[in-house]
Formats: C-alpha cells, structure tokens, sequence
C-alpha cells in the first residue's frame, strides 16, 4: 500500500551521539565554526566540524557512558523572529514516540494486565484477522496490518477518534513480514487507554513523563504558552530556512506514534532510562 512519508523538517531533526562515535567522525571533518559554553569544550569542537560543512539546523545531545555529556544547538527555532534553538526548544518528535507506547505496554505485561500473545481481537475485534494478530506483531510490525500515511480530512481531537479512524482505514494483509506502519503503534496507544482506563496521554505522564522529570514533553494539542517550538524548515535550492509546514490532521491521527513534541534534554533522559529502566530515576 502506498505510504506518504513525513516531510523532512530540518528544524526538527534531533540526534543522540555517542562521544567516541563523534570524535572518530570528526577526524577528516573541516574546523569547527562555532563554539558555545558548554561543557567538554574539545567534545563540543568535534561535534561542530561534523556539523560545519552541513545545513543542520537542531539540536545535539552527545551521550557517554551513560550520562549527556553536551548539548549543541544549531540555528533558528523561527527564523523570521531570529529566535535560536537551545537545549529546551520542543520539536515534533515523529516516530520516536514509539518507544515510549511500547515501554507502556511492557510495564503493561509487566503488571500481568496483557501478555505479548494477547491477541488484537481481545481489544479491537472489528479489525478483520484480529484474532490472528498478537501484542508483540504489533510491537514488530509484523501484524499484517498496513494503512496509508495520509492525513484525515478534519482534525481529530480525541483519542475515541484517532482510534476510530485507525480502525475504519486499516488492512488486513495476512502477509506477517516487516511493515512499517504507524497503525500499528496508533493500536497499541488503544490498548494503554483500555487497560489503564485513562487517555493515553495521561497515562503517559503518570508512567513515564512525571516519574522521569521530563518537564518538556508535551502532546501538540497542549503545548504551553510561551514554549520555544521548532517551526518546520527545509534546505532547497540552495537557501536555509525554506518553511516546510507540519499538518495538524496528520498528527492528530498518530496517537502513541507521533504527536508528540520534546526537547533533546528530555530525549536523552529518557533514551537513557530506555536502555536501564530507571523510570524512578530523576534526569542523569
């Protein structure tokens, strides 16, 4: 089935380094053009000459041996207000989000709620074939399922919609080899509401957002006044800063799989506790 891709929105690109993966890259890399007061002033030299011969614009959260070791931001979160990236501005995170609605559903199994053979039909059952797809075909993209990336035609403003309309457009392929596709995730956001009889947004906050002090997260639909955001831009043609617009109907339809926005500061903490489990641990 034919997928829409996102845009790429150059001001919205986040990526989570390795200290000794940009130091090695860094090697055969131009100088450095830039440098702020961070902390490893030879670290930040080495992640700006990767950097330098790029049109990046975003943020930077280098990570070693457990612990954030800088943050470097490049360029305009609005670049008509000339208002720069820091290391608090929230971006559209995409499909990252993903892994926070599986860490939902594995504290989910943990607390005996569901297992990973629990079926699709036990919550959806008018999903054709949903008795033939588990938890963890879900959690694999190896369901069957597959749905177009295209957005709805008005906004969804709840979670009973978002699902709704997942339900109504999805395809059963039978076909169990790797597909990616979002209704996967958008299911699983189903089952965190049905299982914890909250929204899935609060559910989230509850489990993962709060017990972490991750205090720059937010769903797209209530993101604070005042919040520094990341508009949307593209490289092209030679210029910077050329406005590449996120549509709101799409990501209304991305429950637990993409409307969410965050910082680095708040992605590193949580990729951390990602990889250790220390959902009672505050930031490292």
């Amino acid at each position: 089935m034919r997928k829409k891709w996102w845009p790429l929105l150059a001001g919205a690109v986040m990526l989570l380094l390795a200290g000794i993966g940009v130091w090695r890259a860094a090697l055969d890399r131009p100088e450095a053009v830039s440098e702020e007061k961070l902390n490893g002033p030879a670290l930040n030299k080495a992640i700006d000459r990767v950097v330098a011969p790029t049109h990046f614009k975003g943020a930077i959260a280098a990570i070693k041996n457990g612990q954030v070791v800088t943050v470097r931001t490049y360029g305009y979160a609005n670049a008509q207000t000339k208002q720069p990236i820091t290391g608090d501005t929230l971006f559209p995170i995409a499909s990252m989000e993903k892994p926070m609605t599986a860490a939902l559903i594995a504290q989910l199994i943990r607390e005996g709620k569901l297992n990973y053979t629990t079926k699709l039909s036990r919550f959806y059952p008018a999903i054709t074939g949903a008795d033939q797809v588990t938890v963890r075909e879900l959690l694999n993209h190896t369901s069957g399922l597959a749905m177009d990336e295209v957005p709805p035609a008005s906004e969804l403003t709840t979670d009973k919609a978002a699902l709704a309309y997942t339900v109504h457009e999805v395809a059963n392929t039978q076909d169990k080899s790797f597909n990616y596709t979002n209704a996967n995730f958008v299911l699983l956001a189903g089952i965190v509401d049905q299982l914890t009889g909250e929204s899935f947004n609060q559910a989230l906050k509850k489990r993962i957002l709060d017990p972490l002090h991750l205090t720059h997260t937010y769903d797209y639909r209530v993101i604070p006044k005042g919040s520094v955001v990341a508009e949307g831009y593209k490289y092209d043609n030679g210029r910077d800063y050329v406005p590449e617009e996120l549509d709101h109907k799409l990501l209304s339809s991305l429950l637990g799989t993409g409307s969410l926005y965050m910082s680095i500061k708040d992605m590193a903490v949580f990729q951390l506790a990602l990889r250790v489990g220390g959902w009672g641990a505050g930031p490292p």
